[in-house]
């Protein structure tokens, strides 16, 4: 990236910007338009046509374009909403709000977006994106008093900022456009591995890595047994799996009683708080029983699992990490009470049957898998400091903190 000594700034109402920016607000550049909403919204000659109708969930669940939505809207619910063109950016004013997004195909907007008519042309439109999604955080703080978190045209509008110059505009959007193309190739390997994990433990829960030979080498099973689980590996037990690991309720420590200490305090989603005693000694296994379910944490250190988590209690000398993954292929939500908070009964988790292979093949089980787990924990990492300097060249390249010197074809 070529950067610029940051130039001379200029007082203004905005704030201190480079001299060549134009110091302005987001409704003397162009008119908030609200989108609106077919009424009935539930009858269905509003539906049925190829006009995307955008929800916020399709928002949330696309990244930087639009491409597609749920919903289409008939000629007739075309006419009772707004139509916004392609390539234009709309933002979130309503429940999720302030998340922009470029849009990439035919779509209406309902009331819960803005788009911005009449953006000129001097404003190049994956600026203007990342220049919304800078202020993200800035809208939930502007957000109406008594509402369920909503913006209004007028909100959005009184923002102030600072505009650079086009050719700068699009060196911006080149520079963290690069920076968002590195996290979709993350997410993508992230998304490749989890699938690879998925089909390994698939295989290995079922056929295992078979027996090792003299020189230490695994060679495949060719023996096979029939159970109630289906085809497995001769030699391998058919058990309930509270004969291969007994899940005990974790215990009380209201937020009042907990001491300062670096005892992981370990809920149904994960670490909640530190505190200066345990009740479990490390390793240990810890899932959720009430609240987040299905969801399986193998604790190295002593702990305190809380009473809305299930803990190992017993291993029966099978092998920690392998039963860490072997809970991961049960179908916590199955066994979820019917009641308004998931929760799970652990008794109907000991009758269920599972097929237990012999120590020394569970933990080349654990290896395997815990090699593909630390890929991506290395993935994960990866996204997490990429997010974070995307978040800090945005700080600094859409305030002119730092100035970019524009590609020749962008003058």
């Amino acid at each position: 990236m070529s950067v610029a000594t940051i130039e001379p700034c200029m007082a203004s109402p905005v704030r201190k910007v480079p001299v060549e920016w134009e110091c302005t607000t987001i409704g003397q550049l162009c008119n908030v338009k609200r989108g609106a909403s077919p009424r009935p919204i539930s009858n269905p000659k509003w539906f049925g046509g190829s006009t995307g109708w955008v929800r916020i969930s399709d928002v949330t669940q696309s990244n930087k374009y639009l491409r597609t939505t749920v919903d289409f809207l008939s000629e007739e619910g075309v006419s009772k909403s707004v139509r916004v063109n392609i390539g234009e950016v709309i933002l979130t004013i309503c429940a999720t709000i302030g998340v922009p997004i470029i849009v990439d195909t035919d779509v209406c907007i309902h009331d819960g977006f803005v788009w911005f008519e009449s953006l000129p042309d001097r404003v190049n439109r994956e600026y203007w994106y990342y220049f919304l999604a800078s202020k993200t955080d800035e809208f939930k703080t502007y957000k109406q008093t008594g509402t369920q978190g909503n913006l209004n045209t007028a909100i959005v509008g009184s923002v102030e900022f600072g505009l650079p110059p086009l050719p700068e505009q699009k060196k911006i959007a080149r520079i963290l456009s690069s920076v968002d193309s590195k996290l979709a190739l993350i997410d993508q390997q992230i998304t490749t591995t989890q699938t690879l994990k998925k089909g390994l433990m698939q295989k290995l829960f079922t056929q295992g890595v078979g027996t090792q030979d003299a020189d230490g080498r695994w060679q495949p099973h060719t023996e096979f047994q029939d159970t109630e689980l289906g085809r497995v590996p001769l030699g391998w037990q058919c058990i309930p799996f509270e004969k291969a690991a007994y899940l005990q309720r974790g215990f009380d420590l209201p937020s009042q009683n907990r001491e300062v200490g670096n005892i992981p305090i370990i809920s149904s989603s994960g670490i909640a708080g530190y505190h200066n005693e345990f009740q479990v000694e490390g390793p240990g296994v810890v899932t959720g029983r009430y609240g987040t379910i299905g969801e399986v944490f193998y604790v190295e250190e002593n702990h305190w699992p809380l009473n809305t988590s299930l803990w190992v209690k017993e291993f029966f000398g099978n092998h920690r990490l392998f039963i860490y993954y072997l809970l991961q292929t049960i179908d916590f939500k199955k066994f979820s009470e019917k009641t308004g908070v998931p929760g799970v009964n652990r008794n109907d988790i000991h009758k269920l049957s599972v097929s237990v292979p012999p120590v020394t093949e569970q933990k080349e089980i654990a290896r395997i898998l815990s090699t593909v787990d630390r890929k991506l924990e290395n993935l994960q990492g990866q996204k997490t400091q990429t997010q974070q300097l995307k978040k800090g060249l945005m700080q600094k390249l859409l305030t002119g903190q730092i100035r970019v010197q524009p590609d020749p074809q962008d003058n």
